[in-house]
């Protein structure tokens, strides 16, 4: 089974090696986005708070928000390495979000094929998509998911967590995204 606990000491980076195990091809994790809002990408977060903002371990994979301009959608992307799913396949994570309240981010569990490019973002479908309000029951508090794989069964490819935003008018809005293990 493929796991990652986003504990390793190297920096993100587009081709960002975080120490996993069972990896693909070349065992790399992509950070990447559609080219709208430039300014903040995935990283680590290691930030000791109350409520904690690391779900498990000392470190969780992080995007912060960012003003992009109203009507642009910015998406940014981190995909696995290359991986082969199982019969029954999932994806289990553990995530929060930082603000109270559905400031219109989506929070987007996406799939492509192994023949695709893993920074492509065209290459994606949507497997499931969560809005701040379903993502979990309480804003600040780590909750685990569970996504079912079991369509793309057998198959060779990439998981990409996408926080997508869609910014109404000129002001700062959406929200963090915190995932781990």
């Amino acid at each position: 089974a493929f796991q990652e606990g986003f504990e390793s000491a190297n920096p993100p980076a587009p081709n960002w090696d975080l120490g996993t195990t069972g990896l693909g091809s070349n065992g790399l994790w992509a950070i990447f986005d559609n080219g709208v809002g430039l300014n903040q990408s995935w990283t680590i977060n290691t930030a000791i708070t109350t409520p904690p903002t690391v779900c498990a371990g000392v470190q969780s994979a992080y995007i912060n928000r960012e003003n992009i301009g109203g009507g642009n959608v910015g998406q940014d992307f981190l995909a696995t390495p290359l991986i082969t799913l199982p019969a029954n396949a999932q994806l289990r994570f553990i995530t929060r979000t930082t603000i109270s309240g559905d400031q219109l981010t989506k929070y987007k569990i996406m799939w492509a094929p192994a023949s695709a490019a893993q920074n492509n973002p065209a290459a994606y479908t949507l497997v499931q998509e969560f809005t701040e309000v379903s993502l979990t029951a309480v804003f600040n508090v780590c909750e685990e998911k569970a996504v079912s794989l079991a369509a793309h069964a057998g198959e060779q490819g990439y998981i990409a967590f996408v926080r997508e935003y869609s910014q109404p008018d000129a002001g700062l809005n959406g929200d963090r995204w915190l995932v781990d293990d």
